[in-house]
């Protein structure tokens, strides 16, 4: 009988020892498993973006997959981080050869990437291009970043975005609601004294103007080259200009152009600068940009800035 007990107890041990080696590694496997289909279910591989344009560069950076961003192009200079990535050329001069090496898994651009040839041939390598329409009002520059946020798998983090955007939005036509005045601004792009052009209907440069309260100092469509009769017909009582403008020229180069001593901002020196993809890019520093021209047409910081007669 001892005998016996011995044996079956010598079998049960053997059973049982054989089931919890075993059970282990049917748990480890399982979980293997299950950690597996969860990565590919929930956890997203990065992406290895190429930014065709600022204002797109801006937002990715914004919904923080600034660390998926491989290559940008050369009108990408914020944040200041993306100068340090490897450059494409001019987001409307692209060369395939110059993004395909970079191995992006996705290109983003803003409107008017080109030669369409180089966009084709990017796509016929089986990237997927994504191309975002340039926006005209608030509205629109809200729901470009949705939509980069949607194809980068960001939408979540549109919300704060978006929300500090409408903030500082609510903010500056707050400030441009209480001025019982309407400015004439002219917008002056400049690139040194060959290439002075002036913003006119339908322009980023009259949204920000006409939000901020201001009126656009001119008419026509467009952009049109600078010209002493139209600067003194105009007679802006405001110069607005991007940064890189201003210092292509020189701040006492400005007050010499011809004409501006005969109208009110030129009397009064009257500028107003804001950094260059934050006026005009149209992307998460909306806002912010926004409450700098409001501010500064409303309330200016002495009284050699006060509006001049017209």
């Amino acid at each position: 009988m001892q005998v016996k007990t011995i044996v079956t107890w010598m079998f049960l041990l053997i059973v049982l020892g054989s089931v919890a080696c075993e059970r282990p590694v049917e748990h480890e496997n399982k979980d293997s498993k299950m950690v597996s289909e969860h990565v590919a279910v929930d956890v997203e591989k990065p992406q290895r973006i190429v930014a065709l344009g600022g204002p797109i560069t801006e937002i990715v950076y914004a919904l923080g997959a600034g660390e998926e961003v491989v290559g940008a192009d050369i009108t990408s200079t914020y944040p200041e981080s993306v100068t340090a990535l490897p450059r494409v050329g001019m987001f409307r001069s692209i060369a395939a050869e110059g993004v395909l090496s970079l191995t992006p898994t996705m290109v983003l651009g803003i409107e008017g990437v080109g030669p369409d040839t180089s966009v084709e041939q990017i796509r016929a390598a089986g990237i997927d291009v994504e191309i975002f329409d340039e926006p005209q009002t608030f509205e629109q520059a809200k729901q470009r970043v949705e939509l980069v946020a949607k194809a980068i798998g960001r939408t979540k983090e549109a919300e704060s975005v978006i929300e500090t955007m409408r903030s500082e939005y609510d903010q500056a036509i707050a400030v441009a609601g209480k001025s019982s005045v309407q400015p004439r601004v002219l917008f002056l792009y400049a690139r040194g004294a060959n290439t002075l052009l002036v913003g006119g209907k339908n322009t980023t440069a009259e949204t920000m103007i006409t939000l901020a309260g201001g009126l656009n100092a001119v008419d026509f469509e467009g952009f049109k080259p600078l010209s002493p009769e139209g600067l003194i017909a105009a007679k802006p009582d405001v110069l607005l200009m991007a940064e890189k403008g201003v210092e292509s020229l020189g701040v006492d180069a400005i007050w010499q152009l011809n004409g501006l001593d005969q109208t009110p901002a030129g009397r009064n020196r009257r500028l107003i600068a804001i950094d260059d993809a934050k006026l005009l890019g149209m992307g998460p520093r909306f806002g912010s940009a926004l409450i700098e021209v409001t501010t500064q047409l409303h309330e200016p910081k002495d009284a050699g800035n006060a509006v001049g007669e017209r």
